[in-house]
């Protein structure tokens, strides 16, 4: 009998799950709405899903005609030529899908009481060395304040606060003419092609309405609109009202954008200046109604002042249209905007945006992103699709988020012992499964442990797990067959166990938040670990690792920013930097932003400040851990 490899099963599976999704979302419905289709031939969904399939298989079509492998029924040239059309609308495509997703998958499972918002940003999408790429362009970096070649990748985007979907969007070159590398080819000006390139060299603020349009005519369910400061003026704020929406966004701090206020047309810096402030530790400093106004027109508006933690003497400003919410309520919502932060940095991380297509043609590098586009939604919303199959966990371990706050809702037996079945299972040093768990049911225990912790949530968590070094029980194992040994206490057995007990608990989390659960890890149990030791009644050979506490979450905060994989993971030798606080600055901005909307009452500095005051912090009992680690009858002594 034959065997079948692995990757066939795998590639099996993948085109199976993907048949299934293009059929449930009806992608040949939406290609067809988007004037994709040939006259004669091969079908063009199968086309498209033949290259939507490829990413998920880590193949390319290049090296499956070089390997021999390529059975498409298809030559390259039937591809060039669907990739280049000038005719398809992609914009109409990935909005029709995007709202076909929403409406089969997400909308039925949502709190109708759940605030769902458009949000719109963009992000370089950097070509430096194509220089002959239609419409390429100087684009400016913010972040390594340069211009560079490329494109500017506006997207829209959807999103309940759980799910994020892309629903389209444009590659901008640019309106300056002088910062144009390379201008548009002539084409019939009744094709997709010429819109989309006339498109790309119209303003971006422009560009957004005729996006937030193309969404509202799909039907797709939003009552506001987010965006940060570079979309933000009164013009675009009136705009987006007009068409039905509420926006909210991060306001300007310039002189040249004004808001009638006390009958005066004045800028918010002048608005602040003029009002007293609120004390204490409120989520926000000053809020005060003003009015747009466009043609003689008033059109109402509120603006949160909040607090800039890196700056206590500066703000941050929120403006919003809609007048019948609460400020904390435009806080939270406007938190949401970090969901398509999340979006670049998957497609730019995971699914190689920018880096998949050497097209010249403006109309290859768009259906190159409607590809990583549709990719991207179909990760985190295809349900019965091949992400579902073959990235699932993936997908849950790209959202966590640490959770505090459980439902008082406990975990049923048989979910607990599954993930005790998932931790049992887990790789161990040399299979000598020297890490052990200690399941906390005990309230006073768990009370005891929250001082520890100096954490009072701790009591709270439905379950609380104690990760232990455990060489007790191969030490007795090994006694009572008369075979009395040092070496179980020695420093390499208590960092192998030390290893287990981490890994143990890292699948486990994984396993708990892949069915929707949520979980905190506690390292603060090494405060005191003598007192933890003394506690959970834990025998020589035995120390505390770290705690977790788990079950239903009571909370869905945002993602915490992380900085670029390039400062983290390396290739063959530790990569230094010249000047780390120079490739962090971006990374710090991020992290002050993302704290000042999370809890604007509490004071944060940015990353780099908070790594030195880290450094500085001293907790005495933390300085004794070697010594209860000796205690517990371990020798760490280098010999």
């Amino acid at each position: 009998m034959k065997s079948i490899t692995q990757d066939y099963q795998n590639d099996k599976k993948v085109s199976s799950s993907i048949k299934g999704f293009f059929k449930k979302y009806q992608v040949s419905t939406a290609l067809r709405a988007a004037n994709a289709y040939k006259s004669k031939g091969i079908h063009v969904a199968v086309i498209f899903q033949y290259l939507f399939s490829l990413i998920f298989t880590n193949r390319s079509m290049y090296m499956n005609m070089l390997m021999g492998t390529h059975q498409a029924g298809f030559g390259k040239d039937t591809v060039y030529r669907f990739t280049n059309s000038i005719h398809i609308n992609w914009i109409k495509f990935t909005t029709w899908l995007s709202a076909q997703i929403i409406k089969e998958s997400i909308t039925e499972l949502t709190d109708e009481k759940r605030v769902n918002v458009l949000i719109v940003d963009d992000t370089l999408f950097e070509r430096s060395s194509s220089k002959k790429v239609e419409l390429l362009s100087k684009v400016y970096d913010h972040a390594k304040k340069a211009y560079k070649f490329g494109f500017r990748l506006l997207t829209l985007g959807w999103s309940d606060g759980n799910s994020f979907i892309p629903v389209n969007g444009c590659l901008l070159s640019t309106e300056n003419r002088k910062n144009r590398i390379n201008e548009a080819v002539s084409l019939d000006k009744r094709s997709a092609g010429y819109t989309r390139r006339n498109l790309a060299q119209t303003k971006a603020t422009v560009v957004v309405l005729e996006l937030i349009k193309t969404a509202k005519k799909a039907l797709i369910p939003a009552s506001h609109v987010l965006f940060d400061t570079w979309f933000c003026s009164p013009s675009s704020l009136t705009a987006i009202k007009e068409m039905g929406y509420d926006v909210i966004a991060m306001a300007k701090k310039t002189p040249k954008m004004h808001y009638l206020y006390n009958g005066k047309m004045q800028p918010l810096t002048e608005i602040y200046k003029q009002n007293k402030k609120r004390r204490g530790k409120s989520r926000y400093l000053l809020s005060v109604e003003v009015a747009l106004n466009k043609d003689e027109k008033l059109i109402p508006a509120r603006i949160v002042y909040v607090r800039n933690k890196n700056k206590r003497k500066d703000y941050l400003a929120l403006i919003t249209t809609d007048m019948n919410i609460s400020e904390d309520e435009i806080i939270r919502i406007y938190g949401k905007r970090w969901d398509i932060e999340v979006f670049f940095k998957v497609c730019k991380s995971y699914l190689k945006l920018s880096k998949e297509c050497n097209s010249l043609s403006y109309d290859g590098w768009s259906d190159g992103y409607r590809d990583f586009e549709e990719n991207e939604t179909a990760t985190l919303t295809g349900e019965e699709s091949a992400m579902k199959a073959v990235n699932e966990t993936i997908r849950s371990q790209l959202k966590h988020r640490t959770i505090r706050e459980f439902k008082d809702e406990k975990v049923p037996q048989e979910i607990f012992e599954l993930l005790m079945e998932v931790a049992r299972r887990t790789a161990t040093s040399t299979g000598s499964q020297a890490s052990s768990i200690v399941r906390v049911t005990d309230q006073k225990i768990k009370a005891e442990i929250a001082k520890v912790c100096n954490q009072e949530y701790v009591a709270r968590a439905p379950e609380l797990l104690v990760f232990i070094v455990d060489q007790y029980r191969n030490n007795r194992i090994a006694a009572e067959q008369n075979c009395a040994l040092e070496t179980a206490g020695d420093m390499d057995r208590f960092f192998a166990a030390f290893t287990d007990a981490c890994i143990m608990a890292q699948n486990v989390v994984t396993a708990a938040e892949s069915i929707g659960l949520g979980a905190v890890y506690l390292g603060s149990i090494l405060n005191n670990p003598e007192r933890i030791c003394e506690l959970l009644k834990l025998p020589e050979l035995t120390f505390p690792v770290i705690g977790l506490g788990f079950g239903y979450p009571n909370q869905n905060p945002q993602l915490k920013p992380r900085m670029e994989m390039r400062l983290r993971v390396f290739e063959n030798a530790y990569t230094p930097f010249e000047s780390y606080l120079d490739e962090i600055k971006e990374y710090d901005e991020e992290m002050r932003t993302y704290y000042d909307l999370r809890d604007p009452g509490r004071p944060v500095d940015s990353f780099s400040k908070q790594v030195v005051s880290r450094l500085k912090q001293q907790n005495i009992k933390r300085q004794e851990i070697l010594n209860v680690v000796r205690k517990q009858g371990f020798d760490l002594m280098v010999k």
